[in-house]
């Protein structure tokens, strides 16, 4: 890695290698023992203020966990920094189906398709009294040469409140999306982060940290947590079926549209590590959470239709390891163990709407 006044070239490349030991206990004569020998990530950022201030261009490629993908972005602050513009061009592909068994979902990818997109986006942080927010809108629509013709818009508004000892935080988030031919890995989540969002966390984008088992949706809630979507964490890894009037079963896991609201109380503040050392390294971040949303759940032929209502509440909390001694580039990780003792769609499988269920995930989504 490297850069130059840490404003234009700034760049890092990282290459694995594959030794293939310690596969989830797969052995040479099974077809899912083909992994590829390298995995290539590129990511390169430059300043374009010479020609247009406040603006930079980034380039990121990545060869990895059976994905192809490529991005080039022109960004723009405004010149007060109250609004940051982008424009995005992305492609992803993956051709073999043994690039299934690196991933947590396993079936939310199709083979040999070409997803390209052009994403126009509108960020606008703000303050107000005891507290500040950020406003997020995203325009994605596909480009050319791409297999799939989905388009959405999605708002995300963000809040984070000082209540002394304590600060309230809230996310609305609201997406509508069309498209006959739909890409799976970029479609809108109940419980979380699609799959192309979990492309974009080391953490999440195999399985590994997380265990492969974690991964899926059936007919029970599962134990993964990715921040993103609709965020509604008390329904991770359930298929949410839906009986339709003419009693044919459908799944509200994902869809194209929809909308949700979350919450989060934090009590953190209430305590503390006494030594300052620890204080510098960790951030331990207690709270009571609730979530509600809908998703659509008509096919793409037929008129717009919400699910009811789909809610969790419970108590979670959050360690942040802020420093990693001399490792400067490791940035700060965030591990969430979320409790969703109560949900208002029950599984099939399960008894009781108040209940001990437990999620782990990685980063929070407010």
């Amino acid at each position: 890695n490297g850069n130059y006044l840490n404003t234009k070239n700034i760049f890092d490349l990282t290459i694995f290698t594959n030794t293939g030991i310690l596969q989830s206990g797969l052995d040479s004569s099974d077809i899912r023992n083909t992994f590829d020998d390298f995995s290539i990530l590129f990511n390169y950022k430059t300043s374009l203020d010479e020609f247009i201030r406040k603006s930079n261009f980034s380039a990121d490629v990545k060869i990895s966990e059976g994905l192809y993908s490529a991005a080039l972005r022109f960004e723009k602050r405004s010149n007060n920094d109250r609004y940051r513009y982008f424009l995005q061009l992305k492609s992803m592909f993956r051709d073999y189906r043994t690039d299934y068994y690196y991933l947590l979902h396993r079936n939310a990818w199709l083979l040999e398709k070409l997803n390209n997109q052009l994403t126009f986006g509108l960020e606008h942080p703000y303050t107000y009294k005891r507290g500040n927010g950020l406003l997020q809108l995203n325009m994605r629509t596909p480009f050319v040469f791409s297999d799939y013709d989905f388009s959405a818009l999605n708002l995300s508004c963000v809040n984070k409140n000082d209540l002394g000892k304590l600060n309230f935080n809230t996310r609305f988030f609201a997406q509508i999306g069309t498209g006959n031919s739909l890409p799976l890995e970029s479609m809108l989540y109940a419980y979380g982060a699609n799959p192309e969002e979990m492309m974009e966390n080391k953490y999440t984008r195999s399985a590994g940290i997380l265990p492969s088992q974690w991964g899926g949706f059936g007919i029970t809630t599962n134990h993964l947590l990715a921040a993103g979507g609709l965020n509604l964490r008390g329904y991770g890894g359930y298929l949410l079926p839906y009986t339709d009037k003419g009693g044919n079963q459908r799944y509200m896991f994902r869809g194209t549209s929809g909308a949700s609201f979350n919450a989060e109380l934090e009590f953190g503040e209430l305590l503390s590590f006494k030594k300052s050392l620890l204080r510098n390294i960790f951030a331990f971040t207690p709270y009571l959470f609730a979530d509600a949303g809908t998703i659509n759940v008509n096919y793409s032929f037929e008129k717009m239709l919400f699910s009811p209502i789909m809610a969790d509440a419970g108590i979670g909390c959050a360690l942040t390891i802020k420093k990693w001694w001399k490792l400067q580039t490791a940035k700060p990780l965030t591990i969430r163990f979320d409790a969703p003792l109560f949900i208002n769609r029950l599984p099939f499988a399960e008894n009781n709407f108040v209940q001990f269920r437990w999620m782990l995930g990685i980063n929070r989504a407010f």
